[in-house]
């Protein structure tokens, strides 16, 4: 007790050197007052000479100095991160608030341990289910692989009878004059005589191409095989007409004009026997002697056909079943 008293009063005395106010005790020690006041006697004053208590004023004043210094850092550091009471608080009740969401998130997730049998009886059926599943899809599999063999079988039949029906459509439409031709065939040309007819007795319609000079050579090649005819670009099909209006010949409700090239793709044997027979033709024949008109017959290899350009009217004619 004693050594801190006399540090206490140290203290003062510095601080009164400090201050400039002089301490009453220093003054008293200072002045050579030696009374043995109860005081001085508890502190030891009367002891303490004029040197000594310079020394002790000077360590004391040291010592404050100090003591300023890191109270003022101190309470510069603890300015720059105080906090608000507020966010003091909530940061209080975030931590409250993390810590039990983490210990309520772990007991929910902490499990025991499993018993081996219960886990080795679990393992056994979850396999048992892997196996049946894998026997169902190899069935399904097995199904499906089933019913792709029965379509592509019944996709091959059908691709089958669809190129049966293609080839026979393809017929068809070659009969029906819907499509064009080549081939080796005729060419057969009747022009108008180029003479010019005189006399009171001559007949001007025998120096002229009528329309039953094309239909007889028609005849005559389809008589001889002949699988498609052709009049000046015309198709003959089987409801074409040859006729005259005036002095110009129609076929196919279209006008032509001489001289008329009849083409025919065809066997040449039929057809050229049919030709050179003086049964077939004979006033045409004549005519080309008489008269002059014209009348020569070509072969070739190369025969081209156009197709049938017009239109189809049927007015009474309908579609009906083919019976024996």
């Amino acid at each position: 007790m004693r050594g801190a008293t006399a540090r206490v009063d140290c203290l003062d005395t510095g601080a009164a050197l400090l201050t400039g106010r002089p301490h009453p005790e220093a003054a008293r020690l200072w002045s050579g007052h030696y009374s043995a006041s109860r005081r001085a006697r508890a502190l030891g004053v009367w002891r303490w000479a004029p040197g000594a208590l310079a020394e002790a004023s000077g360590y004391a004043a040291v010592r404050i100095g100090v003591q300023a210094s890191v109270t003022m850092k101190l309470t510069a550091v603890r300015k720059r991160w105080a906090l608000p009471a507020g966010q003091n608080l909530a940061l209080v009740v975030a931590g409250i608030v993390l810590g039990l969401s983490l210990a309520i998130r772990w007991q929910g997730t902490a499990t025991p341990p499993p018993d081996a049998p219960t886990a080795r009886a679990r393992a056994v059926e979850a396999l048992r289910q892997s196996e049946q599943e894998q026997e169902q899809l190899k069935a399904t599999i097995a199904s499906l692989r089933q019913q792709l063999a029965e379509a592509q079988r019944q996709a091959a039949q059908q691709t089958e009878q669809l190129a049966a029906i293609r080839a026979q459509l393809e017929q068809e439409q070659m009969a029906a004059g819907l499509v064009p031709l080549r081939g080796p065939g005729v060419v057969i040309v009747l022009d108008d005589s180029p003479l010019t007819p005189t006399g009171p007795s001559v007949k001007y319609d025998d120096y002229l191409i009528h329309e039953w000079d094309l239909r007889d050579v028609v005849n005559l090649l389809w008589n001889g095989g002949a699988e498609a005819i052709a009049i000046n670009n015309e198709r003959l099909v089987n409801t074409t007409s040859i006729y005259c209006v005036g002095s110009t010949i129609t076929v196919n409700d279209t006008r032509l004009s001489p001289p008329y090239q009849i083409r025919a793709i065809g066997e040449r044997k039929p057809i050229e026997a049919l030709l050179n027979n003086p049964s077939y033709l004979v006033l045409t024949r004549q005519r080309v002697k008489a008269n002059g008109i014209k009348f020569s017959v070509s072969w070739s290899n190369s025969v081209d056909i156009p197709a049938y350009s017009g239109t189809f009217r049927l007015r009474y004619a309908n579609a009906g079943e083919v019976k024996p």
